[in-house]
Protein backbone atom coordinates (compact mmCIF):
# COMPACT_ATOMS: atom_id res chain seq x y z
CA UNK A 1 0.00 0.00 0.00
CA UNK A 2 1.42 3.06 -1.43
CA UNK A 3 0.87 6.31 1.75
CA UNK A 4 2.15 9.67 1.19
CA UNK A 5 5.20 11.27 3.17
CA UNK A 6 2.65 14.40 4.10
CA UNK A 7 0.58 11.48 6.53
CA UNK A 8 3.52 9.38 7.71
CA UNK A 9 4.71 12.80 8.87
CA UNK A 10 1.71 13.56 10.14
CA UNK A 11 2.26 10.05 12.75
CA UNK A 12 5.66 10.72 13.06
CA UNK A 13 5.35 13.01 16.17
CA UNK A 14 2.52 10.24 17.75
CA UNK A 15 4.70 7.19 16.46
CA UNK A 16 7.86 8.65 17.99
CA UNK A 17 6.30 8.76 20.97
CA UNK A 18 4.99 5.14 20.81
CA UNK A 19 1.40 6.48 20.75
CA UNK A 20 0.29 4.66 17.75
CA UNK A 21 -2.25 2.01 17.41
CA UNK A 22 -0.35 -1.30 16.28
CA UNK A 23 -1.76 -1.47 12.61
CA UNK A 24 -0.93 2.31 12.58
CA UNK A 25 2.75 1.48 13.41
CA UNK A 26 2.69 -1.46 10.94
CA UNK A 27 2.43 1.03 8.13
CA UNK A 28 4.52 3.49 9.55
CA UNK A 29 7.41 1.02 9.73
CA UNK A 30 6.98 -0.23 6.25
CA UNK A 31 7.04 3.21 5.01
CA UNK A 32 10.06 4.07 6.69
CA UNK A 33 11.72 0.70 5.40
CA UNK A 34 11.36 2.37 2.06
CA UNK A 35 11.72 6.43 3.02
CA UNK A 36 15.14 8.10 3.67
CA UNK A 37 13.58 11.72 4.14
CA UNK A 38 10.84 9.64 6.81
CA UNK A 39 13.53 8.01 8.64
CA UNK A 40 15.84 11.41 9.00
CA UNK A 41 12.60 13.25 10.60
CA UNK A 42 11.83 10.68 12.62
CA UNK A 43 16.04 10.91 13.98
CA UNK A 44 15.29 14.48 14.50
CA UNK A 45 12.04 13.44 16.37
CA UNK A 46 13.50 10.90 18.61
CA UNK A 47 16.76 13.65 19.27
CA UNK A 48 14.49 16.57 19.88
CA UNK A 49 11.60 14.61 22.40
CA UNK A 50 14.99 13.19 24.41
CA UNK A 51 16.87 16.53 24.62
CA UNK A 52 14.62 18.02 27.28
CA UNK A 53 15.02 15.18 29.58
CA UNK A 54 18.95 15.46 29.60
CA UNK A 55 18.54 19.38 30.00
CA UNK A 56 16.23 19.12 32.92
CA UNK A 57 18.74 16.04 34.38
CA UNK A 58 21.52 18.37 34.66
CA UNK A 59 19.60 21.46 35.69
CA UNK A 60 18.55 19.25 38.49
CA UNK A 61 21.70 17.95 39.13
CA UNK A 62 22.92 21.63 39.57
CA UNK A 63 20.30 22.52 42.07
CA UNK A 64 21.35 19.70 43.85
CA UNK A 65 24.92 20.36 44.21
CA UNK A 66 23.76 23.96 44.84
CA UNK A 67 21.71 22.77 47.98
CA UNK A 68 24.60 20.52 49.23
CA UNK A 69 27.34 23.07 49.29
CA UNK A 70 24.67 25.26 50.91
CA UNK A 71 24.17 22.98 53.66
CA UNK A 72 27.80 22.18 54.12
CA UNK A 73 28.71 26.11 53.99
CA UNK A 74 26.08 26.89 56.56
CA UNK A 75 27.14 23.66 58.78
CA UNK A 76 31.01 24.71 58.30
CA UNK A 77 29.96 28.54 59.33
CA UNK A 78 27.97 27.14 62.46
CA UNK A 79 30.94 25.68 63.76
CA UNK A 80 33.28 28.43 62.96
CA UNK A 81 31.11 30.88 64.62
CA UNK A 82 30.95 28.93 67.59
CA UNK A 83 34.53 28.57 67.69
CA UNK A 84 34.76 32.55 67.27
CA UNK A 85 32.47 32.77 70.52
CA UNK A 86 34.33 30.06 72.90
CA UNK A 87 37.80 31.86 72.00
CA UNK A 88 36.33 35.55 71.81
CA UNK A 89 34.86 34.78 75.66
CA UNK A 90 38.35 32.94 76.69
CA UNK A 91 40.29 36.06 75.78
CA UNK A 92 38.13 38.57 77.00
CA UNK A 93 37.89 37.37 80.46
CA UNK A 94 41.84 36.94 80.20
CA UNK A 95 42.27 40.61 79.21
CA UNK A 96 43.98 42.82 81.36
CA UNK A 97 42.34 45.61 83.11
CA UNK A 98 43.84 48.40 84.66
CA UNK A 99 42.66 49.08 88.66
CA UNK A 100 41.93 52.20 90.61
CA UNK A 101 43.52 52.49 93.62
CA UNK A 102 40.14 51.17 95.31
CA UNK A 103 39.51 48.28 93.29
CA UNK A 104 43.52 47.57 94.16
CA UNK A 105 45.26 48.54 97.19
CA UNK A 106 43.64 47.35 100.82
CA UNK A 107 46.47 48.74 103.01
CA UNK A 108 50.19 50.60 102.81
CA UNK A 109 52.47 50.14 106.13
CA UNK A 110 55.94 51.07 106.71
CA UNK A 111 58.09 48.37 108.37
CA UNK A 112 61.13 48.73 110.92
CA UNK A 113 63.47 49.08 107.71
CA UNK A 114 61.63 52.11 106.18
CA UNK A 115 59.76 49.03 103.82
CA UNK A 116 56.63 49.97 102.54
CA UNK A 117 54.02 47.12 102.91
CA UNK A 118 51.33 47.55 100.21
CA UNK A 119 48.37 44.80 100.82
CA UNK A 120 46.94 43.85 97.57
CA UNK A 121 43.28 42.69 96.84
CA UNK A 122 42.48 39.21 95.45
CA UNK A 123 41.65 40.21 92.23
CA UNK A 124 45.09 41.89 91.34
CA UNK A 125 46.89 39.53 89.02
CA UNK A 126 50.04 42.32 87.77
CA UNK A 127 51.68 44.92 89.49
CA UNK A 128 54.35 47.59 88.46
CA UNK A 129 56.39 49.95 90.55
CA UNK A 130 56.92 53.45 88.50
CA UNK A 131 59.64 56.05 89.25
CA UNK A 132 62.81 55.57 90.85
CA UNK A 133 62.10 57.44 94.05
CA UNK A 134 65.97 58.69 94.15
CA UNK A 135 65.94 62.38 95.67
CA UNK A 136 68.58 63.34 93.24
CA UNK A 137 67.77 61.62 89.99
CA UNK A 138 65.14 63.94 88.71
CA UNK A 139 62.16 66.97 89.12
CA UNK A 140 60.35 64.00 90.40
CA UNK A 141 62.61 62.08 93.09
CA UNK A 142 61.10 61.48 96.35
CA UNK A 143 57.85 60.15 94.48
CA UNK A 144 57.29 56.23 94.10
CA UNK A 145 53.92 55.06 92.28
CA UNK A 146 52.57 51.78 91.54
CA UNK A 147 49.88 50.45 88.70
CA UNK A 148 48.07 47.25 89.43
CA UNK A 149 45.83 45.22 87.08
CA UNK A 150 43.63 42.14 87.17
CA UNK A 151 42.20 40.08 84.21
CA UNK A 152 38.61 40.80 83.22
CA UNK A 153 37.32 37.46 84.48
CA UNK A 154 38.56 38.15 87.69
CA UNK A 155 37.16 41.50 87.83
CA UNK A 156 33.71 40.13 86.93
CA UNK A 157 33.97 37.07 89.19
CA UNK A 158 36.51 37.86 92.01
CA UNK A 159 37.98 34.74 93.96
CA UNK A 160 37.19 34.41 97.37
CA UNK A 161 39.82 34.03 99.82
CA UNK A 162 39.56 31.07 102.41
CA UNK A 163 39.00 31.73 106.05
CA UNK A 164 42.41 30.96 107.98
CA UNK A 165 40.01 28.88 110.62
CA UNK A 166 39.54 26.55 107.96
CA UNK A 167 43.51 25.65 107.51
CA UNK A 168 44.78 22.69 108.86
CA UNK A 169 46.19 23.19 112.28
CA UNK A 170 49.64 22.39 111.37
CA UNK A 171 49.39 25.50 108.96
CA UNK A 172 47.48 27.45 111.39
CA UNK A 173 50.93 27.37 113.78
CA UNK A 174 53.05 28.56 111.36
CA UNK A 175 51.08 31.39 109.74
CA UNK A 176 50.12 34.31 111.30
CA UNK A 177 46.04 34.61 110.86
CA UNK A 178 46.68 38.85 109.74
CA UNK A 179 48.68 37.43 106.60
CA UNK A 180 46.85 34.80 105.90
CA UNK A 181 45.65 35.09 101.92
CA UNK A 182 46.90 38.22 102.11
CA UNK A 183 48.81 39.23 98.52
CA UNK A 184 51.40 41.60 99.52
CA UNK A 185 53.95 43.94 97.37
CA UNK A 186 56.68 45.83 99.52
CA UNK A 187 58.87 48.35 98.00
CA UNK A 188 62.92 47.67 99.30
CA UNK A 189 64.36 49.91 102.69
CA UNK A 190 63.97 53.43 102.65
CA UNK A 191 61.12 53.46 100.74
CA UNK A 192 59.20 54.95 103.19
CA UNK A 193 60.51 58.46 103.14
CA UNK A 194 59.37 59.00 100.02
CA UNK A 195 56.15 59.82 98.61
CA UNK A 196 54.42 56.45 97.12
CA UNK A 197 50.96 57.24 94.46
CA UNK A 198 49.08 55.17 93.40
CA UNK A 199 49.08 56.65 89.28
CA UNK A 200 46.75 57.22 86.52
CA UNK A 201 46.89 54.34 83.62
CA UNK A 202 46.17 56.29 80.88
CA UNK A 203 48.29 59.26 82.14
CA UNK A 204 51.32 57.73 84.59
CA UNK A 205 51.08 60.37 86.64
CA UNK A 206 50.45 59.82 90.52
CA UNK A 207 46.67 60.26 91.01
CA UNK A 208 46.07 58.61 94.60
CA UNK A 209 48.51 59.22 97.38
CA UNK A 210 48.89 56.02 99.17
CA UNK A 211 51.32 57.50 101.21
CA UNK A 212 52.77 60.75 102.04
CA UNK A 213 56.38 61.37 102.83
CA UNK A 214 56.08 65.09 102.56
CA UNK A 215 58.18 65.11 99.13
CA UNK A 216 57.35 67.66 96.40
CA UNK A 217 55.57 66.09 93.32
CA UNK A 218 55.10 68.37 90.39
CA UNK A 219 52.68 66.43 88.65
CA UNK A 220 54.68 64.65 85.76
CA UNK A 221 54.23 61.13 84.80
CA UNK A 222 55.87 58.60 86.99
CA UNK A 223 55.78 55.91 84.22
CA UNK A 224 55.53 55.98 80.12
CA UNK A 225 51.66 55.17 78.89
CA UNK A 226 51.57 54.36 75.33
CA UNK A 227 48.94 53.89 73.01
CA UNK A 228 50.57 51.59 70.24
CA UNK A 229 47.72 49.55 70.43
CA UNK A 230 45.01 51.88 69.45
CA UNK A 231 47.34 53.67 66.45
CA UNK A 232 46.84 50.14 65.31
CA UNK A 233 43.25 49.33 65.55
CA UNK A 234 42.55 52.99 63.92
CA UNK A 235 45.04 51.95 60.94
CA UNK A 236 43.39 48.49 60.54
CA UNK A 237 39.75 50.65 60.49
CA UNK A 238 41.15 52.59 58.06
CA UNK A 239 42.35 49.96 55.83
CA UNK A 240 39.16 47.80 56.13
CA UNK A 241 37.02 51.05 54.95
CA UNK A 242 39.60 51.90 51.72
CA UNK A 243 38.90 48.30 51.05
CA UNK A 244 35.39 48.29 51.19
CA UNK A 245 35.04 51.66 49.43
CA UNK A 246 37.54 49.45 45.94
CA UNK A 247 35.38 46.86 46.41
CA UNK A 248 32.18 48.43 46.14
CA UNK A 249 33.70 49.99 43.13
CA UNK A 250 34.44 46.96 41.35
CA UNK A 251 31.32 45.92 41.83
CA UNK A 252 30.47 41.96 40.87
CA UNK A 253 34.39 41.63 39.12
CA UNK A 254 36.98 39.50 40.45
CA UNK A 255 38.84 42.55 41.57
CA UNK A 256 35.89 42.96 43.78
CA UNK A 257 35.60 39.85 45.52
CA UNK A 258 39.21 39.80 46.10
CA UNK A 259 38.95 43.34 47.88
CA UNK A 260 36.24 42.15 49.33
CA UNK A 261 38.03 39.38 51.08
CA UNK A 262 41.08 41.25 52.13
CA UNK A 263 38.45 43.99 53.98
CA UNK A 264 37.15 40.77 55.85
CA UNK A 265 40.12 40.07 57.03
CA UNK A 266 41.18 43.41 58.10
CA UNK A 267 38.18 44.23 59.95
CA UNK A 268 38.18 40.61 62.00
CA UNK A 269 41.74 41.83 63.21
CA UNK A 270 40.64 45.24 64.42
CA UNK A 271 37.97 43.41 65.87
CA UNK A 272 39.93 40.73 67.77
CA UNK A 273 42.11 43.33 69.08
CA UNK A 274 39.39 45.20 70.15
CA UNK A 275 38.02 42.16 72.05
CA UNK A 276 41.57 41.19 73.57
CA UNK A 277 42.05 44.33 74.84
CA UNK A 278 38.84 44.81 76.71
CA UNK A 279 38.88 48.16 74.45
CA UNK A 280 41.49 49.64 76.70
CA UNK A 281 44.11 50.13 74.12
CA UNK A 282 46.97 50.80 76.48
CA UNK A 283 50.29 49.48 77.20
CA UNK A 284 52.47 49.44 80.60
CA UNK A 285 54.55 46.86 80.39
CA UNK A 286 54.93 46.65 76.75
CA UNK A 287 52.18 44.10 76.20
CA UNK A 288 52.16 45.55 72.08
CA UNK A 289 53.11 41.89 71.21
CA UNK A 290 50.82 40.26 72.96
CA UNK A 291 48.10 41.71 72.00
CA UNK A 292 49.25 41.46 68.45
CA UNK A 293 49.70 37.48 69.16
CA UNK A 294 46.14 37.20 70.81
CA UNK A 295 44.42 39.39 68.19
CA UNK A 296 45.89 37.37 64.90
CA UNK A 297 45.16 34.18 66.52
CA UNK A 298 40.98 35.07 67.05
CA UNK A 299 40.93 36.83 63.78
CA UNK A 300 41.58 33.52 61.92
CA UNK A 301 38.65 31.52 63.04
CA UNK A 302 36.66 34.87 62.55
CA UNK A 303 37.83 35.66 59.14
CA UNK A 304 36.65 32.16 58.38
CA UNK A 305 33.27 32.86 59.85
CA UNK A 306 32.79 36.11 58.07
CA UNK A 307 34.00 34.79 54.64
CA UNK A 308 31.66 31.76 55.09
CA UNK A 309 28.69 33.71 56.31
CA UNK A 310 29.44 36.27 53.11
CA UNK A 311 29.59 32.99 50.27
CA UNK A 312 26.49 31.83 51.71
CA UNK A 313 24.83 35.60 51.59
CA UNK A 314 25.80 35.31 48.02
CA UNK A 315 24.37 31.93 47.03
CA UNK A 316 20.57 32.90 48.95
CA UNK A 317 21.01 36.26 46.64
CA UNK A 318 21.36 34.66 43.69
CA UNK A 319 18.43 32.24 44.85
CA UNK A 320 16.44 35.22 44.75
CA UNK A 321 17.56 37.02 41.71
CA UNK A 322 19.18 39.87 43.57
Amino acid sequence: MDISCDIIRDLLPLYAEDLVSEDSRKLVDEHLCTCDSCTKQLGILKKAAALPIEVETKSLKRVGDTIRRRRILAALTAVMFVATLILSVALLLDARVYLTAEQAVESVEALEDGSLRIHTADIVSGTGSLGDGNPYSSEISGNYGIIMSARLGSLLNPPKRQDYNDLPQEMQEIIEPENWGAKIYQLPGGASSQNFWYCNPWTGKGETLLWDAGNHYNGEPLSDVNFHLAYYFYILIGICVIFCLIAHCCGKRWVGEIFTRMAIFVGCNAVSLLIVTAGQFMEIWGEFTAGMVNGLVLSIPMTLTAVMAHALHRLNKQDRGL
